[in-house]
C-alpha cells in the first residue's frame, strides 16, 4: 500500500502561481521524519499516492515500475506514502513490517507513513470519490509546485504524459 498525507488546510501556491503541495510530516520505512516538501526542494519529485487499502497494488506498480526502469533516475526521486489516518495506533507498525519485507531497503526512505491530513492532499490531487481506489500520481517542481496530476492504472499513455511534463521540467 502507498500512499500519502499532507499536513495543514488548504492548498498553498509555489513561487509561479502554482498549487503547492502543503507541508507533509511522516516516518518513512526506517522510523525516521520526512518532511514534504521540503525533502525534495530543488529538485523535481514524483509522489505516488493511495487512498485506499484496495489503491495499493496499482500503487505499487507504478513506484516499483519506475524505480526498476530507473527511467527517472536521481534527477527525480518517487516518494510512495501510506495514508493511516483514523487507523488504530498499532497498524503503523504492522505497514512497515509488512512493507519492508516486500519493498527494497533502498527505497525506505521514500515510502512515508502519515496519521494526518488526508483532505488536503485529497484537494491538492484532485481526488474524485468515485475513482477512491485509483492511484494517484502528482509530479512536483523543483518549488513544491504541483505540475501534473494523473490518476489510474499504469499504461502507455500515462508514462508518455509524465515523461512529457518531466522533458519540460529537466528543460527549464
Amino acid at each position: 500500500m502507498i500512499c500519502l498525507t499532507l499536513l495543514g488546510i488548504g492548498v498553498a501556491r509555489s513561487a509561479k502561481g502554482l498549487p503547492r503541495l502543503p507541508e507533509l510530516l511522516g516516518k518513512d520505512l526506517n522510523a525516521m521524519l520526512v518532511a514534504l516538501p521540503e525533502a525534495v526542494s530543488g529538485t523535481p519529485a514524483l509522489l505516488v499516492v493511495g487512498f485506499t487499502r484496495a489503491s495499493s497494488g496499482a500503487c505499487e506498480v507504478w513506484q516499483k515500475g519506475l524505480e526498476e526502469s530507473g527511467e527517472l533516475g536521481a534527477r527525480c526521486p518517487i516518494f510512495g506514502l501510506v495514508e493511516l489516518e483514523g487507523a488504530p495506533f498499532f497498524v503503523p507498525g504492522l505497514v512497515r513490517q509488512s512493507m519492508k519485507g516486500r519493498l527494497p531497503p533502498a527505497i525506505w526512505g521514500r515510502i512515508l507513513l502519515l496519521r494526518e491530513g488526508s483532505q488536503a492532499l485529497k484537494q491538492a490531487v484532485g481526488f474524485d470519490p468515485v475513482a477512491a481506489d485509483d492511484p494517484y500520481l502528482a509530479l512536483l517542481d523543483a518549488h513544491g509546485g504541483i505540475q501534473w496530476v494523473f490518476h489510474g492504472p499504469k499504461g502507455p499513455e500515462a508514462k508518455a504524459a509524465l515523461n512529457a511534463r518531466l522533458g519540460r521540467l529537466w528543460d527549464r
